[in-house]
């Protein structure tokens, strides 16, 4: 994927960040700068080939919503945010600690396609049913290490657009559960630069 040299440096700025801060809130593993690089970027960079491909131009040529689960220190919304100008980013992160590093991270990184909710899924998905502006508004939802599918699908499912995608960051061997209200889901593999570190995207489709 070509990235402008302003991507890529704020990609890195970013990465310090995340450094900046691991020590006081336990964003990620501690690795080295190149090992969390590998792990975290170049990952986001590689599966953003993928779903540009799986996606489509809507990802780059129009407005997008996601709604990115469970954001931690911001994997993988804040480099998607980056990687997609056009994306806008609904990031939902109970954790006050990690709010407070989000919030940050979009000021110092000047980040204004995201969006920051101190919530759970359950209460997000309840609470927007109650309003107007979010109801079926999102055209992707994203999660990376949680481990209630059922969850995450049966939620996703009451705020995702027709054909929305619900799509899981996971490892190679991870099977993906077939789930009412979406298409069979589809696993695609993808790797980092390093050809033994195989990672996939498990994607399911609301119908």
């Amino acid at each position: 994927m070509d990235l402008s040299a302003n991507q890529l440096k704020l990609l890195d700025n970013y990465l310090d960040l995340v450094i900046l801060w691991n020590d006081r809130i336990d964003l990620v593993a501690p690795a080295s700068k190149e090992e969390l690089h590998l792990r975290h970027i170049q990952d986001s960079i590689r599966a953003s080939e993928l779903l540009s491909r799986h996606v489509g131009e809507e990802l780059v040529s129009r407005e997008t919503f996601l709604l990115d689960v469970g954001s931690g220190g911001g994997i993988p919304a804040i480099p998607l945010s980056i990687i997609f100008p056009k994306l806008v980013c609904t990031l939902l992160e109970p954790r006050s600690k990690r709010v407070s590093f989000l919030e940050m991270a979009k000021e110092e990184l000047g980040l204004s396609n995201i969006n920051i909710e101190q919530r759970g899924l359950r209460e997000f998905v309840e609470l927007s049913e109650r309003k107007s502006g979010y109801v079926k508004n999102f055209h992707i939802s994203t999660i990376r290490g949680f481990p209630d599918d059922d969850l995450f699908l049966k939620f996703s499912k009451r705020i995702l657009s027709s054909g929305g995608l619900a799509i899981k960051f996971a490892g190679s061997s991870y099977e993906p559960m077939e789930f009412k209200g979406y298409d069979t889901p589809q696993i695609l593999q993808y790797n980092t630069i390093d050809p033994m570190d195989h990672r996939s995207l498990a994607v399911w489709r609301a119908v």
